[in-house]
């Protein structure tokens, strides 16, 4: 089967097959016309996949005891090039007790999982329930001052950690009364 991965990574193919005395060729082709013999005489071929073996074809002749042989089917190594973007950031919730402090993430990337984490002083750091792109928990004394954060996983085991972010309790509420106003002056002034 296709092997799609990053650079880097460990393409593996195997191929199964029944019969006496069997006997393993694998060959590689950039093309599909010429195909070269590997080095591989076994079951399964492995390749470290890099730029230069994006697109390379594999194959794999077996041969029996008897002469008999048998061709697989083709397959490709693929580069993906995958990488986790954090578009945007979870950002600090300020509010009052008893209020829900939601934390969004928005990331790019293939096959994304998502683990929220929390911290008292941003040292030590446990795995939370939520598993989304969202988290949220109701704001408490004893939960204030508590920081956050995300570690998005891809498919292909790259990871991103997002910025750690505070949930904090506004004693009171604050109405502001006058906004600041645009200054217009020379320079010195």
């Amino acid at each position: 089967e296709d092997y799609t991965g990053v650079i880097g990574s460990t393409a593996e193919f195997r191929v199964e097959a029944e019969g006496a005395g069997l006997s393993y060729q694998w060959q590689y082709s950039t093309n599909g016309t010429k195909w070269y013999n590997s080095s591989v005489k076994g079951a399964v071929y492995r390749s470290i996949l890099s730029e230069d073996r994006d697109g390379r074809m594999i194959r794999c002749i077996i041969k029996d005891a008897n002469g008999n042989s048998a061709v697989s089917d083709v397959a490709k190594m693929i580069v993906c090039n995958a990488e986790i973007k954090i578009i945007n950031q979870p950002e600090n919730y300020i509010g009052i007790a008893g209020s829900t402090a939601e934390f969004k993430i928005e990331a790019e990337g293939t096959g994304l999982t998502y683990q929220w984490q929390y911290s008292v002083n941003g040292t030590k750091w446990y795995n939370s329930s939520v598993k989304g792109d969202v988290y949220k928990s109701t704001l408490s004394q004893d939960r204030d001052g508590r920081m956050v954060r995300c570690i998005v996983k891809d498919i292909y085991g790259n990871s991103e950690i997002s910025d750690a972010v505070k949930m904090i309790i506004r004693n009171t509420e604050i109405t502001i009364t006058s906004q600041p106003q645009n200054y217009t002056g020379v320079v010195g002034s």
